[in-house]
């Protein structure tokens, strides 16, 4: 119930002040007792609201998911990066992503309102994001001008207690991107379903940013 009225009054205040994008700073604002519900039910509503909702309040996250949206026409999502270098894969994880990625009017995928970070987060989400498919994952660093990409194919969805509800596996070259990895784009990265890397060397080359692949 706090979930869904959170949701209302996001929806509220987006069409108040006349703006397309979201961010809520929920970590201080949950913590600190001023919130008493998540976000994340409220994003993945959003969506379908044409508001596009951004996590933990990062600026630099924004950037490449206004990218998406009106670049690619693509539903991105912030995702923190683990990875396993054993195995060749990556961990993209969060508490929230769009069930429809592919930016359809409609839900593409399903979803399971569930804990997380070992039960002490409440109504998080884990979405089965389709698998079988090439994503981009965009930095973004204003400071340097400077968008980092690393493309991966999304092989599974694991469904765990420990640390974000949502988890997308991703195979790709892990090892260059640990190497090139830019820590001053902050923590965060964004998901975006389709291989974009040339679109976003020449949208770099037309706005005079600097790009690293960072899987090459």
């Amino acid at each position: 119930m706090n979930s869904a009225k959170l949701y209302l009054a996001m929806r509220r205040a987006v069409r108040e002040l006349g703006v397309d994008v979201i961010a809520v700073d929920c970590i201080v604002l949950y913590n600190t007792g001023l919130l008493k519900a998540w976000p994340c039910l409220g994003y993945m509503q959003l969506w379908y609201d044409n508001i596009i909702p951004v996590c933990e309040a990062d600026p630099y996250a924004t950037i490449p998911i206004l990218i998406a949206k009106y670049l690619f026409g693509r539903n991105g999502f912030t995702v923190n990066v683990g990875v396993d270098t054993e195995r060749g894969e990556f961990v993209y994880h969060h508490c929230y992503a769009p069930t429809n990625p592919h930016g359809s009017e409609k839900p593409e995928v399903s979803y399971i309102i569930t804990k997380a970070h070992l039960g002490t987060k409440h109504a998080s989400i884990h979405v089965k994001l389709p698998t079988n498919e090439t994503v981009t994952v965009i930095g973004f660093n204003p400071e340097e001008r400077l968008l980092s990409v690393h493309v991966a194919k999304a092989s599974n969805n694991e469904y765990a207690p420990q640390a974000c509800a949502t988890k997308l596996i991703g195979s790709g070259n892990v090892n260059a991107v640990v190497r090139n990895w830019r820590w001053r784009g902050g923590w965060h990265r964004v998901v975006v379903y389709g291989d974009f890397r040339r679109e976003l060397e020449e949208f770099a080359t037309l706005l005079g940013l600097d790009l690293i692949n960072e899987d090459l």
